[in-house]
C-alpha cells in the first residue's frame, strides 16, 4: 500500500431478493494502489464496482471515497467526488461524436473551458485522433472500447474503477493498455476486474480474490496464484473446503 486512503469499504452487501451477490466485504484502496479483482463468474466482482460507483445501491454496509461518505450517492454524485468506471460493456452517447463524448463526460466534473483541455490531451493520449470526429455507433469494437477508457479519464478521477478493460483487445492492445495503466498508477488509484490471467499478473500488484460474494483471499499476483485453494475456485472445481482452510502466510481467509 502506498499513499493515503482514496477507498473505504465497510460490510458492504448487494441483495438481489434471496441472492447475497455481495456478503459483507471490507476493502481499502490507497493513492497509487494498482489492485486487481480476480474470481469465477458470478463471484461478486461486477457487482462490487457497481455499488461503489453508485450504480447500485447497497444492502448495507458504508462506502467512504476520498474521506466522504458515498454510500447513498447517485452515479453522478459518486463521480464528482474522483471516481471514473469503465464497465464491461462500453456505456456511450452513440449519436455523438467521440471528442463530443468525452467533453460530456469532462463537464460532470469540470468548466468548460477545462473539459475542452482534457478532451484535447486525452485524444493525444490514448491515440484516438483519427475517430475523434466519428459517431461511436460506427466505431468498431477495439475502438469503441478506447473510447469508453478515455470517457472514464475525463473527469481526471482520484480512482479508476475498470471492469475486464482487456476483454476483447488483441495481444498487441493488451501491452499498450497494461504500459498506460502503470503510467496512471502515478496519478491515482486503479481498481480492475479482470479474467486475464496474463493481464493480472502484468499490472496488479495486489490481488483479490472473490468467491460466492466474499473475499477469499488477498497478497500479490505470485503468492495468491501459487496457492492451491485460489487455483481450485478460480477453475471453478469445488472450493467448499476454503471455509475450514487454515490461514496462509500471504493473506487473510475470511469466513
Amino acid at each position: 500500500m502506498s499513499g493515503e486512503t482514496v477507498l473505504s469499504v465497510e460490510g458492504l452487501s448487494v441483495r438481489f431478493g434471496g441472492v447475497l451477490a455481495v456478503d459483507g466485504i471490507n476493502f481499502t484502496l490507497r493513492r497509487h494502489d494498482l489492485h486487481c479483482l480476480i474470481g469465477p463468474n458470478g463471484a461478486g466482482k461486477s457487482t462490487f464496482l457497481k455499488a461503489i460507483s453508485g450504480v447500485l445501491r447497497p444492502s448495507s454496509g458504508r462506502i467512504w471515497i476520498n474521506s466522504q461518505e458515498s454510500t447513498r450517492l447517485p452515479t453522478h454524485r459518486v463521480a464528482r467526488l474522483g471516481v471514473g468506471i469503465k464497465m464491461q460493456v462500453p456505456n456511450l452517447l452513440e449519436q455523438l461524436s467521440v471528442e463530443e463524448n468525452l467533453w460530456v463526460a469532462a463537464r460532470c466534473r469540470h468548466s468548460a473551458f477545462k473539459a475542452d483541455q482534457i478532451v484535447e490531451s486525452l485524444i493525444d493520449r490514448i491515440g484516438i485522433s483519427k475517430i475523434r470526429s466519428s459517431r461511436v455507433m460506427d466505431l468498431a469494437h477495439g475502438h469503441r472500447q478506447h473510447v469508453e477508457f478515455a470517457s472514464a479519464l475525463a473527469i481526471e478521477p482520484s480512482i479508476l474503477l475498470l471492469d475486464e478493460p482487456a476483454a476483447g483487445l488483441s495481444e498487441t492492445e493488451v501491452n499498450e493498455l497494461s504500459m498506460l495503466l502503470r503510467q496512471l498508477k502515478k496519478e491515482m488509484a486503479l481498481l480492475v476486474v479482470e479474467h486475464n490471467t496474463r493481464f493480472v499478473r502484468m499490472i496488479a500488484e495486489s490481488v483479490t480474490v472473490f468467491h460466492k460474494g466474499r473475499i477469499l483471499a488477498t497478497g500479490s499476483p505470485d503468492q495468491v496464484f501459487q496457492d492451491e485453494i485460489v487455483r481450485n475456485v478460480y477453475l471453478g472445481r469445488d472450493a467448499a473446503a476454503w471455509h475450514s482452510a487454515p490461514p496462509v502466510t500471504f493473506c487473510q481467509f475470511k469466513t
